[in-house]
């Protein structure tokens, strides 16, 4: 039977990571309240073979797109199918599938349209480099000002959107790079409440994250042309729901 709740989980070339994150799902209990759609951005390894063996529903991008556009992609695939409420999870390991019931639970107890999993209200002691630091924090005293709530994390890609949420970023044109501080204040700008709940992240398990040396300042470049033109926009208004299930 069809569940109400989809994760996201957006990935290219994570083969080494995916194995380990498809089993802390299972171990977590996602899958008896979440299906699970795998988005490969045009990965050239395995991960949509490792994706599909452990069950997940795949997704492919022909070529790759950025991970905003795979999580567009995750995003619509929710709207259209009808799911009521869709969880985003990163495929490198740094989200722990067990903090989805809590991240649910929350949604649950506020009604929030949006539910940021934050790292930096956790106990935990994640650390960043000093140039990222600066840039988050950016971002999130921006978020912050715009939504007029405290925002601690605006760079999570760890969040719980509704199904009014979900319909407002399907049709968006997404930004192709990051999920960050302007889909927050373009999702604030539409009348959405948003809330945040502390996790517990990691760092990745294998790789290296696309979020370094000259790919820092191109992120705060990216990221504040993306708020300005958020700014920009025309609110948005509400989403029409012809629901079709299948």
């Amino acid at each position: 039977m069809r569940k109400d709740t989809l994760l996201v989980i957006p990935a290219c070339n994570e083969a080494e990571n995916l194995p380990r994150v498809a089993a802390e799902i299972a171990e977590a209990g996602a899958g008896g309240v979440c299906d699970v759609v795998l988005v490969d951005d045009g990965s050239t390894d395995a991960t949509a073979r490792i994706g599909a063996d452990a069950g997940f529903v795949v997704v492919r991008h022909p070529y790759n797109l950025g991970a905003g556009s795979a999580v567009h992609t995750g995003l619509v695939f929710a709207w259209e199918r009808g799911y009521s409420t869709a969880v985003t999870l990163d495929a490198d390991g740094q989200h722990r599938p067990a903090d989805i019931k809590a991240l649910l639970a929350e949604a649950a107890r506020t009604g929030a349209d949006v539910v940021i999993g934050s790292r930096f209200l956790s106990a935990g002691s994640y650390r960043v480099p000093i140039h990222r630091k600066i840039g988050m924090l950016m971002f999130c005293r921006l978020a912050s000002c715009f939504i007029r709530r405290r925002i601690t994390d605006a760079s999570s890609g760890y969040r719980v959107y509704s199904r009014r949420a979900i319909g407002i970023l399907a049709r968006m044109d997404y930004p192709s790079d990051y999920q960050d501080a302007d889909v927050l204040i373009y999702l604030s700008r539409g009348g959405m409440e948003i809330v945040e709940t502390p996790v517990t992240m990691r760092k990745r398990l294998c790789g290296v994250s696309m979020i370094r040396n000259l790919r820092s300042a191109y992120y705060v470049y990216k990221n504040l042309l993306s708020i300005v033109l958020t700014l920009l926009r025309k609110s948005p208004g509400p989403v029409p729901d012809h629901r079709r299930v299948s």
